[in-house]
């Protein structure tokens, strides 16, 4: 199978579990995939983010394994798309996020949490990612309250006031 052509052929649930069942534990397919998912094709590379969470659901070792080349480019690429974006947070609640990222993925996860344009997902998405992260640096969370509390203010969203008051709960007990 050639994952790009098929991503090309259409954007459909049916695609994504079928590039899913093609990659299964194969690595270097994954990996091939990531390669589709950051490239320069926006159309493919926006269908690649649903066969991503497909084959995270499936087995995460492809993503852990990719989990450096995902978050640089998350860190440093500013025209990404959301739902690249969504797909690489989403994916980053799951796993243990490596230590020496996690600074800079807590300021931008606030950053994403202070940006009023801003999707719901991504936003719900980033509290709990950087959630995980104060686990391990616990000195953060008071930035991660504020940022929560301002954001449930703001926010008719059920899926922000969701997310925000469980992770608010949580954060209470660390």
């Amino acid at each position: 199978m050639n994952i790009k052509e098929k991503l090309a052929d259409e954007h459909s649930m049916r695609i994504s579990q079928e590039i899913q069942q093609y990659v299964k534990d194969d690595l270097s397919l994954f990996s091939e995939l990531i390669d589709i998912l950051l490239g320069d094709e926006k159309k493919i590379a926006q269908r690649a983010a649903l066969a991503v969470n497909w084959c995270f659901d499936y087995d995460p070792a492809g993503f852990k394994n990719e989990a450096d080349r995902l978050i640089k480019a998350f860190l440093k690429r500013k025209d990404i798309h959301v739902a690249i974006r969504r797909c690489i947070i989403r994916n980053l609640q799951f796993i243990e996020v490596p230590e020496k990222y996690q600074a800079q993925l807590f300021d931008r996860f606030l950053l994403i949490l202070h940006q009023e344009d801003e999707t719901i997902a991504v936003k719900a998405f980033s509290m709990r990612v950087a959630y995980n992260i104060c686990k391990e640096l616990p000195e953060l969370k008071v930035e991660l309250e504020e940022a929560i509390r301002l954001n449930l203010e703001q926010s008719t969203s059920a899926g922000v006031q969701n997310r925000g008051k469980k992770i608010l709960k949580k954060l209470a007990k660390l």
